[in-house]
């Protein structure tokens, strides 16, 4: 039954569905421009409450592209790019309780930190911190 349900979790080909370039690029560029207006926001230090709006669609927009991801195959939590994502996450609901000047520094980090691990190479956005005994067992390697 466990080997079962970590097949469904582990594909050994990754799982698609029809539009999901379409809806991927258009939750991207929802992200981008309610980031875009959050850090702009930050930084020309403009009333918080006018920027919930634009964090919530940032944190939407980002976490229904991840778990698109994750539908394709649960590996991506193992991997840099989906290590990187839990990582922007996790600093991105602590921000309300830290700093503004805090705060725009580590939007600048995830601007860095998106910035880089989109625009890597394959083998560095895929590399997997996965035992190669489990990859092996489930195929995945």
């Amino acid at each position: 039954m466990f080997d079962k349900v970590l097949k469904h979790l582990f594909p050994k080909d990754y799982r698609v569905f029809a539009y999901k370039r379409f809806v991927i690029a258009l939750l991207r560029t929802i992200h981008i421009v309610c980031f875009s207006i959050l850090v702009g926001g930050f930084f020309f230090q403009q009333d918080q409450s006018l920027l919930v709006p634009w964090f919530i669609g940032t944190m939407l927009s980002g976490m229904l592209m991840f778990l698109i991801d994750i539908y394709g195959s649960c590996i991506i939590l193992f991997e840099v790019r989906g290590i990187s994502i839990l990582l922007k996450l996790l600093i991105l609901f602590w921000m309300p309780l830290l700093s503004q000047n805090i705060q725009i520094a580590l939007l600048m980090f995830l601007i860095v930190l998106s910035s880089y691990i989109s625009h890597t190479t394959r083998n560095v956005r895929h590399k997997t911190f996965m035992p190669d005994s489990f990859m092996q067992k489930y195929g995945l390697k």
